[in-house]
């Protein structure tokens, strides 16, 4: 939503969370004081929101850019919920939106988006990435079951096709490499699990499976990939 198109009731009544949180329909939005949506209260919340990263441990090289932080507070403490304070407006979601911030709490004090988003970071969360992690234990399991089959000394010279339970372990292999490909990792686990497969050393002989796995995160997350791909080069999952 352009700054142009913003008004006081769409803030106000159907502000989403930042970062975007979806929730069910049926949670209805949670009743605030009289006084929640005044200037005076939507300053004092803007105020407590700078403090606390300003002041407290956000995570490792946080550093909030004082200047931006004091134009906000600026911002808001001209905002006039009576007038079409657009640019006000823009400036204010822009600011939450890079610092991760609620504007349902900032505006509203309404802490829906608060409770919800905390709950889904949490370690009772289920894990987007179950699908990934699962698929790379089962392409290791394989791999290993295909491994342990092919060192049998009754199998050396042996056709592969012809080797019992190799046919089954290596379709076990190919469907771990389908779900790899088309699950895009969501997260760090993911990541990581996602990472590990690229560098097992049987993958480099399949290079479509290689780049289609490769292809796959789709996140924002992806951005770290080469970092975690060079740690994982240099002590790769299977050494040959």
């Amino acid at each position: 939503m352009s700054p142009e198109n913003l008004s006081r009731r769409a803030i106000l009544a159907g502000a989403a969370s930042v970062p975007a949180l979806a929730l069910p329909a049926v949670v209805a939005a949670a009743p605030t004081a009289p006084d929640a949506t005044r200037e005076s209260a939507i300053v004092v919340r803007a105020e407590q929101i700078v403090d606390l990263l300003r002041t407290r441990r956000i995570c490792e090289g946080w550093k909030l850019d004082k200047v931006r932080a004091d134009q906000f507070l600026q911002n808001v403490r001209r905002l006039d919920l009576k007038a079409g304070d657009t640019d006000l407006e823009g400036e204010i979601i822009a600011w939450a939106h890079d610092h991760g911030q609620s504007l349902d709490w900032l505006l509203a004090g309404d802490p829906i988006s608060l409770v919800c988003e905390g709950a889904a970071h949490s370690n009772c969360a289920p894990n987007p990435d179950a699908k990934v992690v699962r698929a790379r234990a089962q392409m290791a399991e394989a791999d290993k079951a295909i491994d342990e089959l092919l060192k049998k000394p009754q199998h050396r010279g042996t056709d592969c096709g012809d080797i019992p339970g190799f046919t089954k372990a290596d379709r076990r292999r190919d469907k771990a490499l389908v779900d790899l490909a088309k699950s895009p990792a969501r997260s760090f686990e993911g990541l990581i699990a996602n990472a590990e497969a690229l560098t097992d050393r049987r993958l480099f002989d399949d290079y479509p499976s290689h780049q289609k796995i490769a292809a796959t995160p789709k996140s924002n997350a992806a951005r770290i990939m080469p970092f975690i791909m060079g740690s994982l080069v240099r002590f790769p999952a299977h050494q040959a």
